[in-house]
């Protein structure tokens, strides 16, 4: 065992050893190999049956086991190594013969790939020699599956035989599977092809155009954080090799991640309000114009007060809004004052009415910029993924803890459709948690929503999701970023924003012709104005008859 560790590994003294007792008597062998051992290496014990963190990380991991059904598929077998260690099982049970040695170490090999890892070695005695065996390659032509183990080496005599340094099997043109959730502008579908579309689809299609790929829709699950779903669908049933489709880089144990080539901001979308009250009737102007209206009718009724007596007040509002009066002036004093606001309410009326239509036509809405103000004016929500994003806040934050607190989970399905109702103005009262297509993207801006910006919630690396340890992540990384230095992802961005833009013009075209007509909801301060008109001059009817009958008659 000694020579095996000093002649095949990189770090033998940086190995990690484990045994499973299992019940096959294991305890004499192990003790003598640790005695022969203890003055090159050392040595910890823990269980395999939890999962465990300590500081420092191991290079190599020895297995000691009797035979394969030792190795239970709810063992954990990581710590201290990662998945880029060789993974050295040592077998107590004595072979008869090569072949069944082989299939021993057939079915350890599998088993070991179930945890996604495939730099395994099964040492084992067969008859008077030690044999070393393991996968030199993954099976061609097929979905990534280390192939059949191999001999790699046998000891006679304490001598390791034609045995090299451990390495990871070759790719060998097996199928990579590319996992993939349909998000534009990331990632779109056609019925005539299978090739995938959206700036990442044609990303991964462009980067393994010379690799075979097998492709596969994934739907995003309730209840779960990003990384979740991420671990789900590279270690369960399906067993991708990539993930791509707006994957915000969230961290996990059992998930890595490729060269990051954008960033996403997390934002609100936010419902637009109408600011709709009387304050409409009065903005067009600057309060020192208003205040210069007002002076140059106080000083004109001191001069009906004090000078020119036959100039009713009736009179003086008539020609400041443009309307006949049911006398005419005889003095000339008079005829001066009527011509004066005559002129006065021409420049007067005609700037307001002009400035209130550029007022009514832009309607002003009421805009959010701070979560505190957006959680006192609306509901919030979200799908479980982004809920999770409030978990990495610290817990001493009061305003994140209100925001958990009543922050509303809705199913994907229901989320999609709460999102459509805010772009189209259905749903006024909730604000969602979304995502800008990209940092070169602008924000959202319709006619019934918009994204504050003001106050981000956060920003995530874009990135391709992996198992932790996959084998050609160093190629994907170098394939990124030469993309990124030639600008070839810059370029794929923005055709991909530019058409998932064109895909909404019909939509954006009808906003704009909604924003250069007068529509009813402008004219909501002129028949609030009547409505108020109509309402007093009935209420003071109402007191005249009740109060002052005999005038009627």
């Amino acid at each position: 065992m000694d020579s095996f560790l000093k002649q095949c590994l990189d770090e033998p003294a940086w190995t990690s050893f484990m045994t499973i007792d299992d019940g096959g008597g294991i305890h004499d062998v192990i003790h003598s190999l640790v005695i022969s051992l203890h003055d090159h290496f050392a040595f910890y014990r823990h269980s395999v049956y939890i999962d465990f963190e300590i500081p420092q990380t191991a290079m190599n991991t020895i297995i000691f086991m009797s035979n394969a059904s030792s190795l239970e598929d709810s063992f954990y077998v990581m710590e201290p190594c990662d998945r880029g260690c060789p993974f050295i099982l040592i077998l107590t049970t004595a072979f008869q013969d090569e072949q069944q040695f082989l299939e021993e170490a057939g079915i350890l090999t599998e088993s070991m790939w179930n945890r996604r890892l495939s730099t395994v070695i099964v040492l084992a005695g067969v008859r008077d020699s030690v044999l070393a065996a393991g996968s030199v390659t993954f099976q061609p032509g097929k979905l990534c599956t280390p192939s059949s183990p191999v001999i790699l080496g046998r000891c006679e005599e304490s001598f390791w035989d034609k045995l090299e340094k451990i390495r990871e099997p070759e790719r060998n043109d097996c199928i990579l599977k590319i996992g993939y959730f349909e998000e534009s502008p990331y990632v779109i579908t056609t019925n005539d092809t299978e090739r995938l579309m959206g700036f990442e689809g044609n990303l991964i299609e462009e980067m393994m155009k010379n690799e075979q790929i097998e492709r596969e829709s994934l739907a995003w699950t309730d209840n779960a954080s990003y990384a979740d779903q991420m671990q789900m669908y590279l270690y369960n049933d399906i067993m991708a090799d990539l993930i791509i489709g707006r994957v915000l880089q969230q961290s996990h144990e059992d998930v890595d991640y490729s060269t990051s080539y954008d960033m996403l901001k997390v934002v609100w979308l936010v419902p637009k309000v109408p600011n709709v009250s009387l304050k409409g009737l009065i903005q067009p102007f600057h309060p020192y114009v208003w205040a210069a209206v007002g002076g140059a009718l106080v000083l004109g009724s001191l001069i009906k007060i004090f000078l020119i007596h036959d100039l009713s007040y009736l009179d003086i509002f008539a020609l400041i809004i443009g309307v006949s009066t049911a006398r005419q002036p005889t003095r000339l004093s008079t005829k001066i004052q009527y011509i004066s606001w005559s002129i006065f309410g021409l420049f007067l009326t005609q700037l307001y009415i002009d400035a209130l239509a550029d007022q009514l036509i832009n309607l002003s809405d009421l805009r959010i910029d701070t979560t505190k103000q957006l959680m006192a004016s609306f509901e919030i929500g979200g799908s479980a993924a982004f809920a999770s994003l409030f978990d990495g806040f610290e817990e001493t934050d009061e305003m994140v803890a209100n925001v958990r607190n009543r922050f509303v989970v809705f199913d994907h399905v229901d989320y999609l459709k709460q999102f459509r109702d805010l772009l189209e103005g259905k749903n006024s009262s909730f604000a969602l948690v979304t995502v800008l297509n990209s940092s070169r993207s602008d924000t959202i801006e319709t006619m019934h929503a918009y994204t504050m910006t003001t106050e981000e919630i956060c920003s995530f690396p874009l990135a391709f999701a992996t198992w932790n340890g996959f084998p050609f992540l160093r190629q994907i990384d170098t394939t990124i970023q030469d993309y990124i230095d030639r600008g070839i992802l810059d370029f794929m961005i923005e055709l991909a924003i530019g058409k998932d833009t064109r895909a909404l013009m019909f939509q954006i075209a009808h906003d704009q012709e909604y924003m250069s007509e007068l529509h009813l909801k402008q004219f909501v301060p002129a028949f609030l104005v009547i409505v108020i008109g109509f309402s007093g001059g009935f209420i003071l009817f109402v007191l005249e008859v009740a109060l002052y009958p005999k005038f009627l008659n």
